[in-house]
């Protein structure tokens, strides 16, 4: 793991929208502090994707704000009746607000690019 996290410029970092993935999500947080490569918490997005449906008993606009004082973005992912059955993804099946949600996600990670192949000193691709 240390040789990809020594290659990494960021981290997406999915977790659930409930007390025990946001547990696991910050100590992976504070493992990735502790092991030097804090410069990849303050690049990192957080995803908090909806594996049931209804709404979390936990307040994730907290959550997120939790999030966004260690990380760059904080995403949510809603539930999805097609994603849920956890077989191959058909895209024309996926939900409207969960393509858009990952559309979003998607530019988010895009954003940071540019910054991420100038702080390289070696080409992006090798």
């Amino acid at each position: 793991m240390n040789g990809v996290l020594d290659m990494a410029n960021a981290i997406i970092l999915v977790s659930s929208p409930a007390m025990d993935g946001a547990r696991s999500a910050g100590a992976t947080l504070d493992w990735l502090e502790a092991h030097g490569y804090g410069h990849l918490v303050s690049r990192a997005v957080v995803v908090l994707s909806s594996s049931r449906p209804g709404a979390s008993t936990i307040d994730t606009d907290q959550l997120g704000q939790h999030f966004l004082t260690r990380c760059r973005a904080v995403h949510k992912i809603p539930f999805d009746d097609h994603l849920s059955e956890g077989a191959d993804v058909d895209l024309e099946l996926v939900g409207k607000n969960t393509r858009r949600a990952f559309a979003e996600l998607a530019a988010t990670i895009a954003d940071d690019f540019s910054a991420a192949s100038a702080d390289r000193d070696e080409p992006f691709y090798q």
